[in-house]
């Protein structure tokens, strides 16, 4: 006659747990990957453009930018391909590289977070000595402060 104790007082499964999922996992992914996650994260820094041309022999770009996200515009107008790899001054270890060399007459893009300090730009395929300095500066806040 009567229903089971057991069955009487279960409750159906709530849905909050899957829709919390459905609503965090998109925004986790988008801050996660992808060129893209520097944006999210700081959504009103400027990206300063470099455009590095590389030669024969030389490597053609500014000796100066300004602290913050930089984003090199590499252009190859040698006869052979080419790499490009950003690393602090006196290091070995670079901290950012393209990800495949730039084919004669091609161009390629590379995103990287500078701090203020010296760097060195260059060519990290064997047998090149194409090496450029690069001064990266504070950026000034209005008041003048060092940001």
């Amino acid at each position: 006659m009567f229903a089971p104790r057991e069955s009487r007082n279960r409750q159906a499964p709530s849905a909050w747990p899957w829709t919390l999922g459905m609503l965090v996992l998109p925004v986790v992914a988008l801050v996660s990957f992808g060129p893209a996650r520097q944006r999210l994260i700081h959504p009103d820094a400027a990206i300063t453009a470099v455009a590095v041309v590389i030669g024969h022999d030389h490597l053609q770009m500014p000796d100066s930018v300004t602290a913050g996200i930089v984003e090199f515009e590499v252009t190859n107008n040698d006869s052979v391909a080419h790499g490009l790899a950003v690393r602090a001054a006196g290091t070995e270890k670079p901290i950012a590289t393209l990800d495949e060399p730039v084919q004669p007459g091609g161009s390629a893009k590379q995103q990287v977070t500078l701090d203020a300090g010296s760097y060195e730009v260059y060519c990290p395929d064997a047998g090149t000595a194409l090496t450029h300095g690069l001064t990266v500066v504070a950026k000034q806040t209005p008041s003048g402060l060092d940001r």
